[in-house]
């Protein structure tokens, strides 16, 4: 099978068939074989990699006697045997032990049912397995930290991006509204395309950390510049795989978000791991000031011709936008300008009366991390600016809209992450798929007369969009630019234009050129 499995072209003996085989993905794992001298203590390590674990059962009526003894540590010290340390420089007794470095995903256990010394004869006896086969006193190597430079401890909010892109992870790393936030990454396998610098979405990475089920030992991608993991660690972001995701996930899935500890200290018990989360939280925690720029300026960067879908420019018509950078991304920076827009984006603390002091044709009240109710001051600008100049409001800043115009947001059970969320348009009836990253909605309930709901999210019902034609307002909650996502919401399809922006609405914000 392994074999069989290879992709062409590669020898079935080469030092690199292991990693490349689909039966060794699913079933290989690897083993450390340790030398420890007993004079220096100084260890050599060697990794192979398996695709069963084979045991000698003569003296175990258990599988976990005959794992037992199969990772036992044996004891060099005599003649031939003695080890040759490289600290030492010389033939010193050591200790030499096998343990499973990197477990496999499914676990094939070979029971040497012959002799080792007398082949033809077999051995019958009966060996206990049990309903359950626990490896962690034999693993060496069952969770590791792809990165903790700078770092001994982190709380965060984790957070559950629903059947991602594997190819989706820079833009995630990237994005400002995971502030503060621990991304567990629910495919099993990342770092496979390594990551590159034209896709981030800002200037640095905010995330808490990452939480992945495999890293990728290889890179293979034309735009690559460096290993995921070596991002990680030139950024101080906490990262670790080799965990069980989908458990981690079902737990989400049960109990919605949950208050969690990456940790480097190994002096540090459950418990008082336990007692660190329980003593932080993020509801009502302000993260927008961490992420906003600081002064303001201008954008002139557009999505370059090879990546652009039926972009609708107006040529000879230049529109002044001023964006609100609540943790805005580069993409809807990008989009804009592809479509006719002159960008100033401001800091999210910028005073409403000098964006009413300069005119400009549009406002975009942009993206943002965790609770709109944590930031009165943004809401108090949005107010400022309601009915004087046309609005759009996408994520936070729609959140944002949806209390300055008298409503009420609330905090949602697991929230929604993701490229693959269904939204229906209730004008045109269109269902879009649609990328999302927030934790928190609008209640429709609370909003008053005159103001329309526009889209709901198909999977829980929940408002999805918001428009109100008498101020020249409008909303989505989704990320309509939708980097690396599907592309319903902004390839033209002759859907009119809020902002400059390929919206699927039914009428458009009346924008005037400069």
């Amino acid at each position: 099978m392994h074999k069989c499995c290879l992709p062409s072209g590669v020898p079935s003996e080469s030092p690199g068939a292991y990693e490349k085989s689909l039966v060794h993905k699913i079933f290989g794992g690897h083993l450390r074989s340790q030398l420890k001298c007993l004079q220096c203590s100084y260890c050599s390590n060697k990794y192979d990699p398996f695709l069963d674990l084979s045991l000698e059962i003569v003296q175990a009526d258990s599988w976990h006697k005959a794992v037992a003894n199969f990772t036992a540590a044996e004891q060099l010290d005599g003649g031939e045997r003695q080890y040759q340390c490289q600290q030492c420089k010389q033939k010193v007794r050591a200790l030499k032990q096998l343990t499973v470095h990197k477990a496999p995903y499914v676990l094939a256990i070979h029971l040497k049912r012959f002799h080792s010394h007398d082949p033809g004869q077999k051995i019958k006896k009966k060996v206990h397995i049990g309903p359950t086969i626990d490896l962690r006193p034999f693993v060496s190597g069952s969770y590791d930290l792809s990165c903790s430079y700078g770092f001994s401890k982190y709380c965060g909010h984790v957070t559950l991006p629903d059947v991602i892109s594997c190819y989706w992870y820079q833009e995630i790393l990237t994005d400002p509204s995971y502030a503060r936030q621990f991304v567990l990454m629910t495919n099993l396998h990342n770092g496979n395309t390594g990551v590159n610098f034209d896709d981030e979405e800002s200037v640095q990475c905010f995330l808490g950390g990452l939480v992945i089920r495999s890293l990728s030992i290889s890179t293979s991608n034309w735009r690559c510049a460096e290993t995921l993991g070596d991002y990680l660690a030139e950024r101080n972001i906490m990262g670790i795989y080799d965990v069980d995701t989908r458990a981690i996930t079902r737990r989400l899935r049960q109990d919605g978000s949950l208050i969690g500890v990456l940790s480097t200290e190994e002096s540090k018990t459950d418990e008082e791991l336990l007692e660190l989360s329980c003593s932080w939280d993020i509801i009502g925690k302000d993260l927008m000031l961490g992420v906003s720029c600081k002064t303001p300026y201008e954008w002139t960067d557009n999505t370059k011709s090879q990546w652009d879908f039926n972009a609708n420019g107006r040529d000879g018509n230049t529109f002044h936008v001023v964006a609100y950078d609540f943790g805005i991304k580069h993409n809807i920076l990008r989009r804009l300008p592809s479509y006719g827009c002159k960008i100033r984006v401001v800091p999210s603390t910028w005073p409403a009366s000098e964006t009413l002091r300069i005119k400009p044709n549009g406002v975009l009240f942009s993206n943002g991390p965790r609770d709109p109710s944590a930031v009165p001051y943004a809401v108090e600008t949005v107010k400022e600016i309601l009915g004087k100049l046309p609005v759009f409001g996408i994520c936070m800043g729609h959140q944002l809209l949806g209390q300055a115009l008298g409503g009420k947001t609330f905090k949602m059970k697991f929230g929604h992450h993701g490229g693959n969320h269904l939204i229906r348009n209730l004008r045109s009836g269109h269902v879009e798929i649609s990328a999302q990253n927030h934790n928190y909605a609008v209640d429709p309930a609370s909003l008053p007369e005159g103001v329309e709901v526009t889209h709901i999210n198909l999977n829980d019902g929940s408002c999805a969009g918001l428009a109100y034609p008498a101020q020249n307002i409008m909303s989505l909650q989704y990320h309509l630019e939708a980097s690396l996502g599907p592309h319903d919401l902004g390839n033209g399809n002759g859907h009119p234009l809020s902002l400059s922006l390929s919206l699927t609405c039914t009428y458009r914000i009346n924008l005037h050129p400069l």
